[in-house]
């Protein structure tokens, strides 16, 4: 049977491969059959579970975005993420305290770093106490011990010991480690 325009097969027919005649899959499992396919989803499903759970425990310039840790706020607080109108008046309230901020600093206001904090939000070493609370708000806990700042630097402890006056911690992991108001280092430990 002759179909449209006198190609071989009739309209609406599954075109068929020129390597598979028969009109069979020509896709990357098309050689493997019923057992094979069942021995590979299993060695695959074994191998995911062997690994366990992935930790996170970096040390880094720069943290997370101001944006990041706000939307994860308001999803724990409301089993949701913010609607329009709550990005945009913390978005308008956020600009307000930036601006605010880089008004009564003008020589932080007038350093390259600024572009880090007014354009990306983002927390980075060498700002102040004062930014990174602009950016994040409060933390959730603030250590002054020495043996607990040095617990919550993870295995960075080492690094921070005895430079390190004052550490926050920030949701999914975050440690600012502070040598009187200045960021001079960020940790992150999350268990995945």
């Amino acid at each position: 049977m002759r179909g449209a325009y006198g190609s071989p097969n009739p309209p609406f027919a599954e075109p068929r491969s020129p390597r598979c005649p028969s009109g069979e899959s020509a896709g990357i499992l098309a050689g493997v059959r019923g057992s094979g396919l069942l021995v590979a989803l299993v060695l695959t499903a074994a191998a995911c579970a062997s690994t366990g759970p992935e930790i996170v425990e970096q040390r880094t310039t720069q943290g997370p975005k101001a944006e990041e840790l706000w939307v994860l706020r308001v999803a724990a607080a409301n089993g949701r993420e913010p609607t329009f109108e709550e990005r945009a008046h913390w978005e308008r309230d956020l600009d307000f305290a930036i601006s605010r901020y880089l008004a009564k600093d003008q020589e932080y206001a007038n350093s390259l770093q600024v572009l880090t904090f007014r354009a990306l939000r983002q927390v980075a070493v060498g700002m102040s106490k004062e930014q990174v609370t602009i950016l994040l708000g409060p933390p959730q806990e603030a250590a002054t011990d020495a043996s607990q700042i040095e617990k919550l630097a993870g295995k960075f402890g080492p690094d921070v010991k005895g430079k390190v006056t004052e550490t926050w911690v920030y949701p999914m992991g975050w440690r600012f480690h502070f040598a009187g108001d200045r960021l001079v280092d960020i940790t992150q430990y999350l268990p995945r």
